[in-house]
């Protein structure tokens, strides 16, 4: 699950995003088949629970089944 800010940089849509870029995704070994992208506009607690089925059952640790990738740049503090 992916979640996008209002004020992303991404200057398309992920959807486009990610067809556009699929080779980078899917990586040059194929280990990963196909990527499906699509908007969740409602029914959030059922996603999640889908999302995180693996890590629910035990067969992958949460430190293993997540990424959380840095904040964004409105979100950091200048240190001047």
């Amino acid at each position: 699950m992916i979640l996008v800010p209002d004020g992303s940089r991404l200057r398309e849509p992920l959807q486009d995003h990610f067809h556009a870029c699929a080779p980078l995704y899917l990586g040059p070994d194929g280990s990963i088949s196909k990527i499906h992208v699509r908007s969740v506009v409602d029914g959030y607690e059922r996603v999640v629970d889908y999302v995180f089925k693996t890590v629910m059952r035990g067969r992958v640790s949460y430190d293993e089944g997540m990424l959380v990738l840095p904040r964004t740049r409105d979100e950091l503090t200048s240190k001047a």
